[in-house]
């Protein structure tokens, strides 16, 4: 049951936007096909829980769940382990020769000294490999130092042809273009019997070896002409720092923004024009569930999101939409107690609002909860989305009404209350 609980949580918290299981989900992190080979139960519990408290600088987000949860998904991890061969577990034939346990306690004793042995000898090789392959560049590998001993490529770019080697390379020209590709996707064909490369093989496409390549070859001892210099794009822009810290953190592994991304979460491409800077804000540095189980079983994960990555997010939203930034906040007009029961009336009898929505813990659970929408959507989406929700979300299920102008008016007014409406309510008594 808690193998079934886990394996349901993960699908509804959007693991798969990032991980890959078998053959579902992402590749953006690593696949979660075998876990169960890979970790103990006491540490992946842990990790869950509290991902940063492990490592401060993992992508994972917290998700916020309960221990059952979080113990329910280990199990479930857990479980995910590679196929064994059949024949492994294949018990020999009997020889007819017994072979009995050794019961001497010396014996006993001087196995495990050679075992223990020979386990040391394995860790002190294996460290040693660790070192020689420069394993703590990338990883932190308690207090080795992270110091790779690999040639320096200041003046890559200007290199000579007579400086370089080119083994294992028949029928290809001596160029410094030619040796870099090689030496970015096929590190190895210039190992020898006395060349010992130890760069890996990244499995880099041919359009990231090209890149790669281009990058190396304008690293030269002289400064390049200015000439020959272009900025594409401004690193400081709101579409390139927003942009950036989207796929810092794989956003679009869950949600899509122009028909590009995943389907896990909503949709983010009318984000600025929908939400309040200042809720999304709030929103982001701590999420909460706001859609119900049967529209969106998913929910937002927190990804601890600094106060200046909230707002290049909120910025980069504005500027996919085409909204001002910085904003400003829209004055709101007084409404008159008799104008906020007939929007009631409407809201609950005539168009039945309430049969979908929440408000204040009452209501249906078919749309998103309405108790705070005056603080979380600006109005100008909301009269829109009344108007015509289907222009925005072609298959959603909320009906397109016909108002009376005054209607229209009347219910938007309402929903204008909802989130404020003891500050509206002040305001309109005045």
């Amino acid at each position: 049951a808690a193998i079934n609980d886990g394996q349901a949580l993960v699908n509804n918290l959007g693991c798969l936007g990032c991980h890959k299981i078998n053959t579902a989900g992402n590749s953006f992190a690593p696949p979660f096909s075998d876990l169960g080979d890979k970790v103990n139960s006491e540490w992946l519990y842990r990790f869950l829980k509290k991902p940063k408290s492990y490592d401060p600088k993992t992508m994972i987000p917290d998700f916020i769940i309960a221990d059952r949860d979080i113990s329910s998904i280990t199990e479930y991890l857990l479980s995910l382990k590679k196929e064994k061969d059949i024949t492994e577990n294949v018990i020999p034939a009997k020889t007819g020769i017994e072979t009995k346990k050794p019961e001497n306690a010396e014996l006993i004793r001087t196995t495990y000294k050679k075992q223990n042995k020979l386990y040391l000898e394995g860790m002190k090789k294996g460290k040693n490999l660790v070192k020689t392959l420069g394993c703590a560049g990338c990883h932190e590998i308690e207090n080795l130092q992270q110091k790779v001993n690999a040639p320096e490529l200041d003046g890559i770019g200007e290199k000579r042809v007579d400086q370089l080697v080119f083994n294992n390379t028949a029928g290809t020209e001596k160029t410094l273009v030619n040796w870099l590709k090689i030496k970015v996707a096929d590190p190895g064909r210039f190992a020898s019997d006395t060349i010992v490369t130890r760069m890996p093989n990244y499995g880099f496409s041919a359009e990231q070896t090209e890149a790669i390549t281009t990058f190396l070859l304008s690293i030269k001892d002289k400064p390049v002409s200015p000439k020959y210099k272009k900025i594409l794009n401004d690193p400081d822009q709101p579409k390139m720092k927003g942009k950036k810290i989207l796929a810092k953190y794989n956003c679009l592994g869950c949600h899509t923004i122009n028909k590009t991304g995943g389907d896990i979460g909503p949709d983010l491409t009318y984000e600025g024009k929908k939400s309040r800077p200042e809720w999304l804000f709030t929103f982001l540095k701590r999420p909460h569930k706001i859609r119900p189980e049967p529209i969106l079983k998913a929910r937002m994960p927190d990804f601890n999101l600094s106060d200046t990555e909230a707002t290049s997010i909120i910025e980069y939203m504005a500027f996919l939409s085409g909204e001002p930034y910085p904003y400003t906040i829209e004055p709101q007009k007084g409404i008159y107690p008799e104008d906020i029961r007939n929007g009631e009336k409407l809201y609950e009898e005539i168009f039945a609002c309430s049969a979908c929505h929440m408000v204040n813990g009452h209501g249906g659970e078919i749309g998103p909860d309405h108790t705070d929408l005056a603080s979380r959507l600006n109005k100008e989406w909301i009269k829109q989305w009344l108007e015509n929700p289907q222009s925005i979300k072609p298959d959603v299920i909320m009906p397109r009404f016909t108002f009376e102008d005054w209607e229209f008016e009347t219910l938007t007014d309402y929903l204008m209350t909802l989130g404020r409406y003891r500050f509206v309510r002040e305001i309109a008594s005045d």
